[in-house]
């Protein structure tokens, strides 16, 4: 049994885990970037100035580390815990390759833009702590390996950067634009 496999038996909940151990790990496997990733990109809706532009980071981060990861997933294929009979699976999943952990990228990429965005504050903490409780989730579940989760935070990081890079905040002044005059 290779280290990966271990960690993931140390991980994942077994048989006779808890109801309540099983639901939060469901929660944070499917329900918590769901609702904190609708919050951010509705503040990118609705809000103004940082949190709009952090809503839209978050928007086009989370949405390229989606894509990036359903395509590694489509061009490799790696079998799912389930498929080697690994484990307790508290979540029923498709069959399909398991690297990277869509979920992870994508919790990765809201939660580095959060890191990002909230420097000097100490709700940035927030933003990491979303991507650790969705990868534990998704490896308590039964549904990924830890080296899926890793591979998704990184690409979900890689993400990130692309997308702070492509919307700064403060935003950059055209070429050929000259700032408006204050009132």
């Amino acid at each position: 049994m290779n280290l990966n496999e271990q960690a993931f038996l140390a991980i994942n909940l077994g048989s006779q885990a808890s109801a309540l151990w099983v639901w939060l790990a469901q929660e944070a496997a499917t329900q918590l970037l769901n609702l904190t990733g609708a919050a951010i990109v509705l503040g990118g809706v609705l809000g103004r100035g940082r949190w709009r532009t952090l809503g839209r980071q978050a928007a086009l981060a989370m949405a390229g580390g989606f894509g990036a990861a359903r395509l590694i997933t489509h061009l490799v294929y790696l079998p799912r815990p389930q498929v080697l009979g690994l484990g307790h699976q508290w979540l029923a999943h498709a069959a399909t390759s398991s690297l990277p952990s869509a979920h992870s990228t994508v919790a990765a990429a809201l939660g580095a833009v959060w890191w990002w965005a909230l420097r000097g504050s100490a709700w940035r903490w927030a933003g990491p702590a979303l991507a650790l409780l969705v990868g534990w989730g998704r490896v308590a579940v039964g549904v990924h390996f830890p080296a899926d989760v890793l591979a998704g935070w990184l690409l979900g990081a890689a993400c990130a950067g692309a997308a702070i890079a492509a919307l700064p905040w403060p935003p950059r002044a055209q070429p050929g634009t000259e700032p408006l005059p204050k009132p």
